[in-house]
């Protein structure tokens, strides 16, 4: 998925008249990179970030797998532990619900502005 929302905004960078327009500019090397490439490709960078971020957050069949020692264990697995086989503790499972979506909700409200924009970038020609 990452690969994907790449690919798009690239096609907005690869095209664009920034883009060409550098060296006569007189912009080359890291300069051009900094002034021109790197804004232009910041959207389709923060779109493919918190896309990954979200998922790496919410994996549960990779951490349920590979860790063996609850110290260990993502807290998608450890809010898994308050779902017993006759009983669920509801309110341990509510707070540690709203402990894990803090930090997604506070990193996407940073940077909702360029993941709207970096959604929408190659899809109007």
């Amino acid at each position: 998925m990452s690969k994907f929302m790449h690919s798009s905004g690239d096609k907005a960078v690869d095209g664009s008249e920034e883009e060409n327009a550098r060296p006569l500019g007189g912009l080359h090397g890291r300069r051009a990179l900094l002034r021109v490439t790197l804004p232009l490709a910041m959207p389709g960078v923060v779109t493919a970030v918190i896309f990954t971020f979200i998922a790496a957050w919410n994996e549960f069949v990779m951490g349920l797998t590979l860790s063996t020692v609850p110290e260990s264990q993502p807290l998608t697995v450890g809010i898994n532990s308050f779902i017993g086989n006759y009983t669920v503790q509801w309110n341990y499972l509510f707070a540690a619900s709203v402990i894990a979506i803090v930090p997604v909700v506070v990193l996407f409200a940073f940077i909702e502005r360029h993941v709207v924009s970096g959604l929408t970038a190659g899809s109007v020609k």
